[in-house]
Parts: structure tokens; C-alpha cells; sequence
């Protein structure tokens, strides 16, 4: 009687379970995380606009051109745009952008190349400023938990 396949099969069966449990509860100090999280990517950068009246529809075209650019960049992990005000009074309609990069030079190396400056360039002929601001993460939410 061979204990052999019986041997095989209870070494996979725990190698997947152990492997499957790492990577359905990541930990930073015991696993590796396939998707970087606010712990290992405090670097954020936000960018204010303020869109002249008729020229919203314009705006999210370049906004967007800029955004599947950088979609394709090393670093990259994600960008929102958000109404930060729109007043029914008349005044002009702003926007904040919110891009979230593995680190603070990946951001600066997509927009430095030719493509990222010309996207740049198309999105200031709309909105006048470009200019993202860079910050790191303070606090987090993650960081109080209720146990």
C-alpha cells in the first residue's frame, strides 16, 4: 500500500489553503498585497478646477483624455473627478480631481513625457490651471477600527 498520492494530495491541499488564506486576508507583514492599499500608497494628488460657464462638456472630454493616459502608466492606481461645488446662482462650477499613484515620482514621470504634456496643454485651453497638489495620507479611517 502506497502512501504516496495520499501524501501528494494533503501537501496541496494545505499549500492551496495557506496561499488562498494569504491572499483572502492579506496582512502587510505576511502576505503580498495584489492591489497596494493606503498603507502602502500614501501619496495622493489633488487638482482644483474652475470651468468657465458652456465649457463643462469640453472639460470632462480633455479630463478624460488625460485620465486613460495616465491609466496606462507605471504607478498609476486611480483618478476621480467629483462636483466639489456647483452654485445655481451663476457662478462658475468647480471641480476636484483626486489621483491616487504608488509613489510621488510616478506621477511626475507621466506627466513630464511629450503625450502627458500635450494632454496637459489641451486641458489648461479649458480650464485655464493644472496644477495637482501633492499630499500624503494623515489619517484613515482603516486606522480606527471598532473590534
Amino acid at each position: 500500500m502506497s502512501y504516496a498520492p495520499a501524501l501528494n494530495r494533503a501537501t496541496c491541499f494545505a499549500t492551496g489553503l495557506a496561499c488562498g488564506f494569504s491572499f483572502c486576508n492579506p496582512d502587510e507583514g505576511t502576505s503580498y498585497d495584489i492591489f497596494p492599499t493606503h498603507r502602502t500608497t500614501p501619496y495622493a494628488f489633488c487638482t482644483t478646477y474652475a470651468i468657465p460657464d458652456g465649457k463643462e462638456k469640453e472639460f470632462k472630454e480633455k479630463w478624460l483624455a488625460l485620465a486613460r493616459y495616465y491609466q496606462q502608466q507605471e504607478g498609476y492606481l486611480f483618478t476621480k473627478l467629483m462636483l466639489k461645488k456647483k452654485d445655481l446662482s451663476g457662478e462658475t462650477p468647480k471641480y476636484i480631481d483626486l489621483m491616487r499613484w504608488t509613489t510621488a515620482d510616478a506621477q511626475a514621470r507621466a506627466t513630464e513625457r511629450p503625450i502627458g504634456k500635450d494632454l496637459v496643454r489641451d486641458l489648461k485651453e479649458v480650464c485655464g490651471d493644472y496644477t495637482p497638489v501633492y499630499y500624503t495620507v494623515a489619517a484613515d479611517d482603516h486606522d480606527a477600527r471598532l473590534d
